[in-house]
């Protein structure tokens, strides 16, 4: 878990499709777009402002891609991918797929090991302390 807020959670995508993807989970058992509240739906807004606006700042993105792909899982969730320009060969290894380009294989991951995928946490998450 990266954070959370009244009515979602916010945690790190294992599959790192881009540098950061993330996922923001319902807290609450429901299964269509259709059962959340107002109340859910605006602290939804608010908690991807916020990614965005972390996104932007510390990780120079220069936007994101958002799903909801609800095909296996039966919770309401997003998969949030932020993406990045390739200016310079380094951004290559945060989006390998290159913006604009389509993110057409969402269980590709830049992560090599589990020792990789501690490290993106950690440093993702500093972001929200």
């Amino acid at each position: 878990m990266i954070f959370e807020s009244n009515f979602w959670v916010v945690s790190l995508r294992p599959m790192q499709t881009t540098f950061g993807a993330m996922v923001i989970s319902s807290k609450r058992e429901t299964k269509s777009l259709s059962d959340l509240t107002a109340e859910e739906s605006k602290n939804f807004g608010e908690v991807l402002y916020e990614i965005s606006k972390v996104s932007k700042t510390y990780l120079k993105t220069n936007l994101s891609n958002i799903f909801q792909l609800m095909l296996i899982d039966n919770h309401v969730h997003w998969h949030y991918f932020p993406r990045y320009k390739h200016d310079c060969n380094s951004n290559k290894k945060y989006d390998p797929l290159g913006w604009p380009n389509m993110l057409d294989n969402l269980n590709k991951t830049i992560v090599e090991d589990d020792l990789s995928l501690i490290e993106i946490y950690k440093e993702i998450k500093s972001y929200y302390e």
